[in-house]
């Protein structure tokens, strides 16, 4: 029954997590997945990702039941972009941020004008649709 259970709930979204590491560095990894709670636990379990981070400072997890891959994974980029100020290959960012794959790969092109601005559109109606935030403050992180 309890797996059944299981099964039923929808635990599609995308998660948000700054954590401290060993050097006292902060950094934030953003992912989804389409089960965002097993994802998590993946990523701080033996062989994670994650598995050596000292402290999560913060994490926000946003549900979109329902979605497709390519929904989360825009709105993954979304957050990339928007709270922590790039993109996954500008060599700037990688001090902030764990993640090694931009999520949305070549769908859009997010070094023109015009491709950002298509991106940011979908985005934002993908925000729409499942009731997500549709703007962030960029942060900085020690």
């Amino acid at each position: 029954m309890l797996s059944k259970l299981k099964k039923a709930v929808d635990n599609k979204g995308v998660y948000d997590l700054i954590i401290k590491n060993a050097d006292d560095l902060e950094q934030a990894y953003v992912g989804q997945s389409k089960n965002i709670f097993k994802r998590m636990q993946r990523h701080f379990g033996k062989s994670g990702k994650l598995k050596s981070a000292q402290e999560v400072i913060q994490g926000v997890t946003h549900k979109m039941a329902g979605s497709t891959k390519a929904e989360r994974e825009i709105y993954e980029q979304f957050i990339i972009a928007e709270k922590y100020g790039g993109v996954i290959k500008d060599k700037s960012i990688f001090k902030k941020l764990l993640n090694k794959v931009n999520p949305v790969g070549g769908r859009y092109d997010l070094n023109s004008v015009g491709g950002l601005r298509k991106f940011k559109q979908k985005a934002r109606e993908i925000a729409e649709k499942y009731n997500l935030p549709k703007e962030y403050q960029q942060i900085n992180l020690n």
